[in-house]
């Protein structure tokens, strides 16, 4: 059996929590669309395309053990597999293998990594990129249907069906109606003069009439007409978007300005 040194070890031992890691989170995209589907007589062709992907999660799991094994030279190490290839069983034997890679790399005094920190930092970058472009989206996306309904939209009768208020660790964040209107039902965001004109004071409400203004082409595309228009509240999503995208494009443009040497760490 082929022995490793320590330097040989610390590589291997970080590519296979790696390769453990990317395994758990590829079986748990895999197994349960798999539930979802075949249950729901979805197509044979993304039925046998998540088993094919099932398939290649059990067979990296096989090679990386082997790969455990050779490092380790402990046997205890196939005790993982047979749990590994069980369904609801191999999420938690990969989970035990991700902690049996890193204990083996705290043994040789170093610290199990999920990225190489370049990597790790660009990744970070890109995220906070997508989470402002996502914030900005949003809220732009908000602001075109508005105008939209604003050319072409048409009032129709909606009636009230639920009034919920949100809480965010018990602190109340704001109000919604749940309102029918046009044969589908959709939530919308109210200020406190509308709650206050279509509830009554002691909380309760009746199933009553409101207007609602609507694309007949598109009929989710729909809110209450006193929504429409500009608010204060849309400042926020803006300048946290714009903060976010802000801060994760500089940071991906100072990676690629670092020289080459420097990014291959």
């Amino acid at each position: 059996m082929i022995r490793y040194t320590t330097a040989e070890k610390v590589p291997e031992l970080t590519k296979c929590f790696r390769w453990f890691v990317g395994l758990f989170f590829l079986h748990l995209f895999t197994f349960w669309p798999l539930v979802f589907f075949a249950g729901r007589g979805r197509s044979d062709f993304v039925v046998w395309g998540i088993w094919a992907a099932l398939a290649a999660v059990w067979l990296a799991t096989i090679f990386f053990v082997y790969r455990l094994f050779r490092i380790t030279q402990s046997y205890l190490v196939w005790a993982y597999l047979p749990f590994a290839l069980l369904p609801l069983f191999d999420l938690i034997a990969l989970i035990l293998l991700c902690v049996r890679s890193s204990a083996e790399l705290s043994k040789l005094g170093c610290e199990a990594t999920l990225f190489p920190p370049r990597i790790g930092a660009a990744l970070a970058c890109l995220m906070t990129l997508a989470m402002g472009l996502f914030f900005l989206y949003g809220q732009v996306s908000v602001h075109l249907d508005h105008a939209m309904l604003k050319r072409k939209g048409q009032r129709i009768a909606g009636t009230l069906r639920m009034v919920i208020k949100h809480r965010t660790n018990f602190i109340p964040t704001g109000s919604s109606f749940e309102v029918e209107y046009a044969g589908q039902t959709k939530r919308f965001s109210v200020n406190r003069k509308l709650l206050r004109e279509h509830t009554l004071g002691d909380g309760r409400f009746t199933h009553h009439e409101l207007p609602v203004i609507y694309l007949p082409n598109r009929p989710d595309v729909a809110e209450l007409p006193e929504m429409l228009g500009f608010s204060a509240w849309s400042l926020f999503p803006y300048l946290i978007g714009g903060v976010l995208a802000y801060l994760g494009g500089y940071g991906l443009l100072l990676q690629f300005r670092k020289p080459a040497a420097m990014r291959s760490q």
